[in-house]
């Protein structure tokens, strides 16, 4: 259905060039001038409810204009962003009591930073810290759905790339619900995300324009501009929450593994063929330390090699996975000349990609002492050399896993500009390389892993997307900066993900003594949890359902590994399953360490369903087909009788009815 709400008017506004953005300017100026306009700081005829108003610390003053004769709304607004726990924004607005929706086509937004924003919002206050919803378009051509839920809370985010430099936005308001769509054309909507936010029954809706640089104005031109006190016609997607099934679902504070994060214990590959011992520890990683001593000047044997895959298949066996690094010596020795080290990546290369499933990362290793890359010989340390065997590992390795640099710096060497959160989890190399501190909370530095407060700020950017562990260690004993409170807010600030619970040993007993151990333990990594689930209520065969996900994650790290979600219907008679994939990598939809997500999905049924009522699961599994199966590579959901451990699943305690 066409939108069918009153609009300001419409003009037509493709790809801007900056020259047509220059003559647009003058043009409009023009018509100010000659028209004598009304604008800005106030009240706007012939609609003197819009007002303009700065929100937040802003350095350039922002101003709004709302030309109906032309169709267009523009925005000029700088601030530091509309993000975080509070806003730094150009408003222009009007009051909204009750429901109602506010519908914008973003025509153009300067490119003044890739994470600029223009959009529509609902705001309860217009203070900074507000709560809030705001569905915007950035230049780099991603459409958001931010919220913040409560009063000077932290900002939540969903966010959809789409294609082309102009798109359509909407928010909706039923109650406490609010939901963002976008649109091509502004006549097929699609949801972008959902969530509860309880805000008083009057509000300010409007358009919303931050240039992420507070130096610099950014102009946003909104067409189409509508803001409706009552709800778009039945036609249009506007999905009555007298539909949907909610589940409001309990927190599970116990302790339990999940795969590819928490603290590690060492295993040998080359000998060891009973990993068993790990599981019954509650471990799901092993650290793997391969030496290459024998081998510095010549190609590996075959026998290493064939003892390398029997180890990999204990892993396997045993239900773990593998933390891999391969070195020349333990110590300040010789490692091997470059020639070579190239040559035993190159021979490596097959066995990695065959056993990838039960590779968690693989750390760089084979340059100086202990493989960390410092101490070395052979020239190695170069950043020529660093780059070279760095290229070859992400060559040698599958797509789908990253390599860990022992120091940031050297990360930032060959990626100068850290990691954004819209590069992240692809197959580039910028965003499968993160770094392993092996020297945690040791002295000042961490033993030299962090050099400056720039190289400290660069690891957390690139740590909420890329994988990051390592082990303590030993230089002088314990301190006051290995404190429990230390310790638990580095891991939180960098997003660790795993942890050596053996070395170095007095400071993990000093954890433990200090009472902090077995909050690291279920924290490492993600730990994710239902807030709450909702499905529609009943659909027919072959028909579709609504499916929508409250998630936060606990944990200090995330899931860096590509992971499928999938629904299954078990139908409650005849116990038969229909497995209903919604993503092939859930990694950009699940929420990272400290936020909460609202995912949304319209699930199409196979024609094979039958009628009946069928419970309804959420699964993670393993990709792999061989670990796909198997409940212990499967992610468990920290919620309350959820885990079904014979099957992998997380009940999300709903039932749907499918009619003829």
């Amino acid at each position: 259905m066409k939108p069918n709400n009153r609009s300001l008017g419409r003009v037509a506004i493709g790809k801007h060039s900056t020259r047509l953005r220059f003559y647009l300017a003058l043009i409009i100026g023009a018509l100010l001038l000659a028209a004598c306009s009304r604008s800005v700081d106030g009240p706007t005829e012939p609609t003197p409810e819009w007002q303009s108003q700065d929100i937040g610390q802003v350095r350039v003053a922002g101003s709004a204009q709302l030309l109906e004769q032309y169709g267009l709304a523009i925005v000029h607004g700088s601030g530091e962003d509309i993000w975080g726990y509070a806003d730094s924004f150009h408003f222009f607005y009007k009051p909204l009591q009750g429901d109602g929706a506010i519908t914008a086509q973003v025509a153009s937004i300067e490119n003044t930073h890739p994470f600029a924003k223009a959009g529509v919002m609902i705001r309860e206050q217009l203070i900074p810290e507000s709560r809030n919803a705001l569905a915007s378009l950035t230049p780099l051509g991603i459409v958001e759905f931010n919220r913040r839920l409560e009063t000077g809370g932290l900002t939540n985010n969903n966010r959809q790339p789409i294609e082309g430099s102009s798109r359509w936005v909407r928010l909706v308001r039923q109650g406490d619900i609010f939901s963002a769509y976008e649109s091509a054309d502004g006549v097929d909507w699609h949801l972008v995300a959902r969530d509860t936010i309880i805000m008083a029954p009057q509000v300010y809706v409007g358009l919303a324009v931050t240039s992420r640089d507070n130096q610099q104005l950014n102009t946003g031109v909104l067409d189409n501009v509508s803001v409706s006190g009552t709800l778009p016609s039945p036609g249009e997607p506007d999905p009555n929450p007298e539909l949907m099934i909610r589940v409001a679902h309990e927190p599970d504070f116990s302790d339990f593994p999940n795969p590819e994060r928490g603290f590690y214990s060492y295993i040998n590959l080359l000998t060891g063929r009973d990993f068993s011992g790990l599981a019954a520890q509650g471990l799901t990683l092993g650290h793997a330390y391969v030496r290459l001593d024998n081998y510095r000047y010549q190609p590996l044997p075959e026998y290493l090699l064939t003892n390398l895959r029997q180890g990999f298949a204990a892993a396997r066996n045993a239900g773990i996975k593998v933390i891999l690094r391969f070195s020349y010596n333990f110590g300040f020795y010789r490692d091997a000349p470059l020639n070579n080290v190239l040559q035993h990546i190159e021979q490596l290369a097959p066995l990695l990609r065959e056993n990838q499933d039960v590779i968690a990362v693989l750390q760089a290793g084979f340059i100086g002492a202990w493989g960390e890359w410092h101490g070395g010989t052979y020239g190695l340390t170069t950043p020529a050399n660093r780059e070279a065997i760095v290229n070859a590992l992400l060559q040698a390795l599958p797509p789908s896993r990253m390599i860990q640099i022992r120091y940031p710096r050297y990360v930032r060497d060959l990626h100068p500009t850290p990691l954004r959160s819209d590069q992240a989890f692809t197959n580039s190399n910028q965003a499968r390389t993160g770094h392993h501190n092996d020297c945690l909370l040791t002295n000042a530095s961490d033993a030299g892993t962090y050099l400056s407060e720039q190289e400290r700020g660069y690891a957390e950017q690139i740590s909420q997307f890329t994988v990051i562990g390592g082990e303590t260690c030993d230089l002088g004993g314990l301190s006051e900066r290995n404190h429990c409170s230390n310790f638990l807010a580095e891991l939180d600030r960098f997003n660790w993900d795993y942890l050596n619970h053996e070395f170095w040993r007095p400071l993990i007993d000093q954890l433990r003594a200090q009472g902090c151990y077995q909050e690291i333990r279920q924290r490492l990594g993600y730990r994710l949890r239902l807030i709450e689930a909702a499905i529609s209520r009943q659909t027919s065969q072959g028909g579709s359902l609504s499916l929508e996900l409250r998630m936060t994650n606990d944990g200090f790290g995330k899931v860096y590994n590509p992971r499928p979600m999938e629904v299954i219907l078990r139908h409650t008679g005849t116990r038969s399953e229909h497995v209903i994939r919604l993503t092939d990598d859930a990694r950009t939809l699940l929420p990272l360490s400290g936020e909460t997500r609202h995912l949304a999905f319209n699930v199409a049924l196979p024609n094979s369903v039958a009628v009946g009522a069928y419970e309804v699961f959420v699964r993670l599994p393993d990709p792999a087909p061989v670990l796909n199966p198997r409940p212990q590579y499967s992610i468990r959901l920290a919620n309350a009788g959820t885990w079904e451990a014979s099957s992998g699943y997380n009940a999300l305690r709903l039932t749907v009815e499918v009619t003829p």
